[in-house]
C-alpha cells in the first residue's frame, strides 16, 4: 500500500507542475518534442527535489521556477506563434539556467 501511495503522490506532483506550466503558457501549446522535453524536465526536477530531502521549501521554489519557465516560453513565443517548440525550451533554459531544480 505504501508503494501505491508514493506512486500516486509522484503523479500528483507531476500533475501540479504540469498545471503550473500550462497556466503560465497561457494559450500557447507545446509541440510533441517540446512536450516530451518538458515532461523530462518535470520528472528530473521532482527527483532532484526529493534527493535534496527538503521537500517543503524546495518544492515551493520548484513551483515558482516552473512557473517562470512557462512564462518565459510564453513571452518568447508569443510574438511569433502559439506553439512552443523544443528549440524554444532550449533557448529559455539558456536564459534561466542554472535554475533549481530544472537545470
Amino acid at each position: 500500500m505504501a508503494k501505491a501511495a508514493r506512486k500516486q503522490n509522484r503523479q500528483d506532483e507531476r500533475d501540479e507542475l504540469w498545471t503550473i506550466v500550462a497556466d503560465a503558457l497561457g494559450g500557447s501549446v507545446l509541440d510533441p518534442e517540446a512536450d516530451t522535453k518538458m515532461d523530462e524536465l518535470i520528472t528530473k526536477g521532482i527527483d532532484r527535489v526529493k534527493l535534496d530531502r527538503t521537500m517543503g521549501s524546495r518544492w515551493l521554489e520548484a513551483q515558482e521556477n516552473y512557473r517562470l519557465l512557462g512564462e518565459t516560453l510564453r513571452k518568447d513565443s508569443q510574438d511569433v506563434r502559439a506553439k512552443v517548440t523544443l528549440a524554444d525550451i532550449e533557448k529559455a533554459l539558456k536564459k534561466l539556467c542554472p535554475i533549481y531544480p530544472i537545470c
